[in-house]
């Protein structure tokens, strides 16, 4: 998923912004699970990758956007 990104922006600053919304989610998900004494089980091995897949697709869309936005105004 990282690769895939890196080669999309072909750059670190707009990579590393498009993975901060999975990066967070899953951190987040991970820190309540813990916090609320959840253990890892089929249906929250089910989740993770939902959650990997629509904090990816949103990021790239907000870096895109935000990208389209400058090279109009310029």
């Amino acid at each position: 998923m990282v690769i895939l990104v890196a080669s999309l922006f072909r750059g670190f600053v707009h990579s590393a912004l498009a993975l901060l919304p999975v990066t967070l989610g899953t951190l987040l998900t991970a820190a309540l699970c813990g916090l609320l004494g959840y253990k890892l089980n089929f249906m929250n091995a089910g989740i993770l990758p939902m959650i990997v897949g629509i904090g990816v697709d949103d990021g790239i869309h907000m870096v895109k956007q935000y990208l389209d936005q400058q090279h109009r105004s310029a």
